[in-house]
């Protein structure tokens, strides 16, 4: 695999993969409101296509791409974007469900529903030091299996206790809404 070089940036691939991101993404915001058969949607959902598949072209032929096309043979690669992406389909959602749930029903201003998500981006952030250590020390196999055990035992026990307990309750009035809920 070429090293990159600062100055020889893949203008074309980046503005092509830039370009695909925000057309996928307007179709996919604009499909509910629009209808997915409508114009507003399926322009633009066609068009990031094409431009997917030219991006592609791009780093395929590109003397320094932007996005390596051999890193696609890697197995490992594809079980970590497995991976992230069954993340942000259940655990990356919160943010946005929360932060609706914040703002829309519980009043708060933006800036005091951002903030409420302080603790548990620290608590990622740690997790993720945490994780990268175990995973060094131990391998990725053994790490996956002991680490992804915890957090959702600690977040159930979390919601179990603020959800139940009136002494829990009266101890956590205190935290941010985002550990309250």
């Amino acid at each position: 695999m070429p090293t990159p070089s600062c100055s020889a940036a893949d203008v074309p691939g980046a503005a092509c993969g830039t370009a695909c991101a925000l057309l996928v993404v307007l179709a996919l915001v604009q499909a509910p409101v629009l209808g997915w058969a409508s114009p507003g949607t399926a322009i633009p959902a066609a068009v990031g296509v094409v431009l997917m598949s030219a991006f592609l072209w791009i780093e395929h032929r590109s003397r320094n791409p932007l996005m390596p096309l051999q890193l696609l043979r890697r197995p490992t690669l594809w079980g970590g974007m497995l991976v992230t992406a069954a993340f942000m389909a259940s655990f990356g959602l919160q943010f946005f469900f929360l932060t609706l749930y914040l703002q829309s029903l519980l009043h708060e201003t933006p800036l005091i529903a951002g903030m409420s998500f302080l603790p548990l981006a620290a608590l990622v952030v740690l997790g993720n030091r945490v994780g990268e250590r175990l995973a060094t020390r131990y391998g990725a196999a053994r790490e996956t299996r002991v680490y992804a055990r915890f957090p959702p035992s600690l977040g159930g026990l979390l919601c179990h206790g603020t959800k139940t307990a009136p002494a829990s309750r009266a101890v956590s009035s205190g935290a941010p809404r985002t550990l309250r809920l």
